[in-house]
């Protein structure tokens, strides 16, 4: 199953666009094996600074027992801060 999410906000002090999906595949390789899937793109306009972020991740879970989970996660994620002069936002 699949999800996939889009946001943009805007007030008076900042503006923030943000997209995000996320996968899950039950059953992965074995019956007893789920496999997830995530990103994220940000781009935020602050008063005092402008920032863009990407991230994905992605982690395998399987089940040991009914009381017990195991998981192996890996991850990246790459952000630059900038000064700005965001006053027209």
């Amino acid at each position: 199953m699949g999800c996939f999410a889009g946001e943009a906000t805007e007030r008076a002090n900042f503006v923030v666009a943000k997209q995000l999906l996320d996968y899950s595949k039950p059953f992965f390789k074995r019956d007893d094996q789920t496999l997830r899937l995530g990103s994220k793109l940000e781009n935020k306009k602050l008063k005092a600074f402008a920032s863009k972020e990407a991230s994905m991740s992605g982690y395998l879970e399987r089940e040991l027992s009914s009381e017990a989970a195991a998981s192996l996660v890996a991850g990246w994620s790459r952000n630059e801060i900038f000064s700005c002069n965001c006053q027209e936002i």
